[in-house]
C-alpha cells in the first residue's frame, strides 16, 4: 500500500518504508483515517451492594463504571450481579471475551455464598440440587454445599452455570426461602481473593486465557 502511494501521515503521502508514527499523527489509507485497536483490559472487581451492574443508570444510582473513571478505555461488566448483591464481577472492553463467558453453552461456573431467613430443610436443599422450575423451564441442577441450618438464619454455598436474571434469588424463592445476603465470590477459575468492596485488580494472563 505504501509503494502504491495509498498511505499518508498528516496529509503527506508516505514514500518510504519504516516511517515512524507518533501519538497524535493522522494516518490515512485511501483517504480514510485509520485508528489502532484499543488495548484490551481485564479486571476482577468487587461490586459493593447497591451498585448497578451497568455503565449508566437512568435513575442516577451508582454504577460499576463509577469505579473505573481512572481509565480512558470504555469498559463494561461481564454479565450482571443483582443491585442488592455483592461480590465478583469481571470487567473488560473485550466483547468477544465477554461473550464466551456469558454464553450458556460454555458452562462457566458461578459460586455464591448465601444466607436465608429461617431454617432450611434437607428437602429444600434437595430440590435445589435437582433443579427448580422457573418461568416454565427447569434450572440445571445446582451444587449446594456447606449447608448450615440455623433456627433464625441458614447459610450455604450454591454453584450454578446458567445466567438467568436474578436466578439464584428466584431459585431460593421457589423453595420458599427469603434471601437476606448474597455474595458471588467465584466466576470460573477467578475468585475474589483478598479484594475488598469497591476494589479491583487486573486479571493474570492465565486467568484471561482460561475463558
Amino acid at each position: 500500500m505504501i509503494a502504491e502511494g495509498r498511505v499518508s501521515i498528516n496529509g503527506q503521502t508516505v514514500e518510504t518504508q519504516g516511517v515512524r508514527v507518533m501519538p497524535g499523527d493522522r494516518v490515512e489509507v485511501d483517504g480514510q483515517a485509520v485508528t489502532p485497536e484499543a488495548e484490551k483490559v481485564y479486571f476482577a472487581f468487587y461490586k459493593p451492594p447497591f451498585v448497578v451492574s451497568s455503565v449508566a443508570d437512568p435513575q442516577g444510582r451508582e454504577t460499576v463504571a463509577d469505579y473505573f473513571t481512572n481509565t480512558s478505555l470504555r469498559v463494561f461488566p461481564v454479565g450482571r450481579l443483582d443491585y442488592e448483591s455483592e461480590g465478583l464481577l469481571l470487567v473488560t472492553n473485550d466483547g468477544a471475551w465477554a461473550d464466551r463467558i456469558t454464553h450458556p453453552r460454555n458452562d462457566i461456573e458461578k459460586e455464591y455464598f448465601i444466607r436465608v431467613k429461617g431454617k432450611i430443610t434437607p428437602q429444600k436443599v434437595q430440590v435445589l440440587r435437582e433443579g427448580v422450575m422457573l418461568e416454565g423451564h427447569r434450572t440445571y441442577p445446582a451444587k449446594v454445599e456447606h449447608v448450615v441450618a440455623g433456627e433464625e438464619v441458614s447459610s450455604m454455598h450454591v454453584t450454578i452455570h446458567e445466567g438467568r436474571n436474578r436466578q439464584v434469588r428466584k431459585m431460593l424463592e421457589a423453595v420458599a426461602c427469603e434471601v437476606v445476603y448474597l455474595k458471588r465470590y467465584r466466576v470460573g477459575s477467578v475468585g475474589l481473593g483478598e479484594l475488598k468492596p469497591g476494589a479491583k485488580r487486573e486479571l493474570t494472563p492465565e486467568e484471561i486465557a482460561a475463558f
